[in-house]
């Protein structure tokens, strides 16, 4: 009969049409996924560092309540990260938020309201807590290299001194007029309970190692 060929039809179009929306559909996700992998390679290659390691870090001598901070900070949005931290010889590799909430903190460290963005002519505080990300720091030396990096711009810094100090005494923050950047958590490393002191670490800039605007 003619109205069973007509649906006979009618069917064959509406399998063949649904093919296609499904191919359509399959090769936006594809070029999606195409999009996003370049993307993150060329993040990858601006930064230096392999980014998608970042969201899982070496947390062997984490506390197990930062740990779990850490797990709890990825279904938040803490904003942008604004650049990354390098300490090589201790093995550190870290995002940096602009701000120092609870929630940054667990996910990287945060740059210390008051100071600026890690520059050739700035002066940068960043802070940490030091059951997380820099607890690696109780191995920091003299002379040890750090590194700030963002799409702009490499930055090396070599360290001058630590110091160990009250929780007020805000002048560790203050600039001297030298290019630096000054890293601070809690100490001592492994005390139970709220740490009754501030670890500062202080480095400077080195205009002979630091790598300019990149193109």
């Amino acid at each position: 009969m003619l109205s069973d060929r007509i649906l006979s039809i009618l069917e064959k179009t509406l399998a063949i049409a649904g093919t296609l929306s499904l191919a359509v559909f399959g090769a936006h996700l594809a070029l999606a996924e195409y999009e996003r992998t370049s993307e993150i390679e060329k993040f990858e290659e601006t930064f230096q560092v392999s980014l998608k390691e970042l969201p899982n870090p070496d947390q062997t001598l984490w506390s197990e309540k930062r740990v779990q901070a850490f797990e709890d900070s990825l279904s938040e949005d803490v904003g942008d990260v604004i650049g990354l931290f390098a300490i090589p010889r201790l093995g550190i590799e870290v995002p940096i938020y602009d701000g120092t909430t609870e929630s940054q903190l667990s996910r990287g460290v945060g740059l210390i309201e008051g100071t600026s963005l890690p520059s050739e002519v700035g002066f940068a505080g960043l802070a940490g807590h030091r059951d997380g990300y820099f607890r690696k720091l109780k191995d920091i030396k003299v002379g040890d290299t750090m590194v700030f990096v963002s799409p702009e711009r490499r930055i090396t810094y070599s360290v001058q001194e630590t110091l160990i100090v009250d929780p007020d005494a805000v002048e560790v923050l203050e600039p001297d007029g030298r290019p630096g950047i000054t890293l601070v958590t809690c100490y001592p490393f492994y005390f139970v309970g709220s740490a009754p002191q501030r670890f500062i670490v202080r480095a400077e800039l080195q205009p002979d190692l630091l790598v300019g605007e990149q193109q």
